[in-house]
């Protein structure tokens, strides 16, 4: 209770009191607030506390505010993807609300497929449509010679042969074919073929001397195409495989034939039913083996093989009697027109066919002066090589100075097998592919593995 003396104390006299209680106390002591003025001053340094400091700081306040009276004016599920994206924008883990997920990121594996759809089936009709138009500028462009060429290099492999009739008429298809099937022959003496030890492919004592297994593996090259020669000196060595001499109802890849009859080398033979798709196990035209005739269907065919006496026989339409009055012992047929040389004993006729410029993988077989056999396949449908032409296989023959030969069958038939070759010839095998490691020779191009045939030339 405050003494009423004090209370009446003149105010000059109570400013002097106070500020001798000041005096007194100790310095650096804090004044005690009164009660009443402690809530009002929380209050006000709370206030304080919470007052922005500069204006970045009242714009966030002013954003918070903001979001939370978004936050309490829409839905649950929004609140969370509002924060979830305020999350992701401020650098912290995204979070994906449990039992919601936001349509841009739900990608379905029903939408990758569809979309790898689109873009493959794209690709392929720009594809086709290249395609078509190119075929159509060589169809019905300014160059025939363009056009019958790529003709006939359909008309070289049965699984294209349809090809030609989708852009010409068959009415030109048929004329292009039929011209050229036109032989222009260029006859020489016999005593004139060979070229003798100066011409570039002569097989003299000097390479012979080089031989393995009795025989010369070359590889040679052409304007469009890369081949191989497979030279044997003892003709007897060469005959024709069969997987049954009784039952053709099944045939045999090439790896299958050489070890059936354990062959050292080896190349497909004459012709089958193929109708590019499927391919029957039967020969067609006369077929010969081990002096046996094994098939005879009466086809007239281009007819190529080896008399008792060792001499390579090519001609035309040769019949059974025929055969047997030569003396035939191996033999096979590949469809007309494949006679690339002949002679008579003085002449030597070659059969050039300058309309046939169709490129493909061939396969032929021929016979030096000297009775040395020649087995000749080409690569084909690669950029490395195209493939070769009648002609240059003719050209081919002549520059080793063959007196006979003959087209065998060729595109995705076309193959020369030489056991363990690159071994024997130094080749690099990491340069090789599956099937040449298994002994082809030639690179094998086709839509199918090499494919099972009735009869193989080879060599024992």
């Amino acid at each position: 209770m405050i003494p009423e003396s004090a209370a009446n104390a003149s105010p000059d006299r109570a400013a002097s009191s106070r500020a001798a209680a000041s005096a007194a106390r100790p310095q650096g002591a804090r004044r005690q607030a009164a009660p009443s003025d402690a809530p009002r001053r929380t209050q006000r340094t709370a206030q304080g506390a919470e007052r922005p400091q500069n204006a970045h700081q009242r714009s966030a306040g002013g954003a918070s505010r903001s979001r939370a009276q978004s936050e309490r004016s829409v839905p649950r599920a929004s609140q969370d993807e509002r924060r979830a994206y305020d999350d992701g924008a401020s650098g912290t883990a995204r979070r994906v609300p449990t039992g919601r997920t936001r349509k841009s990121d739900k990608i379905t594996v029903g939408c990758v497929i569809r979309r790898s759809l689109l873009v493959a089936g794209t690709a392929l009709l720009l594809v086709v449509a290249l395609v078509f138009a190119v075929v159509g500028v060589i169809a019905y462009g300014p160059s025939e010679t363009a056009r019958n060429k790529a003709v006939m290099s359909a008309m070289q492999a049965s699984a294209t042969k349809w090809v030609p009739g989708l852009f010409l008429s068959d009415e030109t298809v048929n004329k292009i074919i039929e011209d050229s099937k036109v032989v222009v022959t260029d006859v020489k003496k016999i005593t004139d073929v060979g070229g003798g030890e100066d011409a570039p492919a002569a097989v003299t004592e000097d390479k012979w001397d080089k031989a393995i297994d009795g025989m010369l593996l070359e590889f040679i090259n052409g304007k469009t195409f890369k081949g191989y020669v497979l030279l044997i000196k003892d003709p007897s060595r060469v005959t024709v495989a069969v997987k049954n001499k009784n039952d053709f109802s099944t045939a045999a890849r090439i790896f299958e034939i050489t070890e059936q009859y354990n062959a050292l080398a080896a190349i497909n033979g004459g012709e089958f039913p193929d109708n590019g798709v499927t391919t029957l196990a039967n020969p067609i035209g006369l077929t010969y083996s081990g002096g046996e005739c094994v098939w005879n269907d009466g086809l007239p065919r281009t007819f190529m093989g080896f008399t008792k006496d060792n001499k390579l026989v090519v001609e035309e339409g040769t019949t059974k009697a025929r055969a047997d009055e030569l003396g035939i012992r191996d033999a096979v047929a590949f469809q007309t027109g494949n006679t690339l040389i002949t002679n008579d004993g003085e002449n030597v006729t070659y059969y050039y066919a300058d309309s046939n410029t169709g490129v493909a993988q061939r396969t032929a077989i021929g016979q030096l002066a000297d009775g040395t056999v020649m087995f000749l396949v080409t690569d084909g449908r690669t950029a490395q090589s195209l493939g070769a032409t009648k002609n240059d296989i003719i050209d081919t023959f002549i520059e080793y100075g063959a007196v006979t030969a003959g087209m065998l069958d060729g595109g995705s038939s076309a193959m020369l097998w030489y056991r363990d070759w690159y071994t024997k010839y130094n080749v690099d095998q990491s340069k090789l592919d599956d099937w040449q490691l298994k002994g082809l020779v030639n690179v094998y191009k086709a839509f199918t593995n090499p494919r099972a045939i009735p009869s193989y030339f080879i060599v024992n």
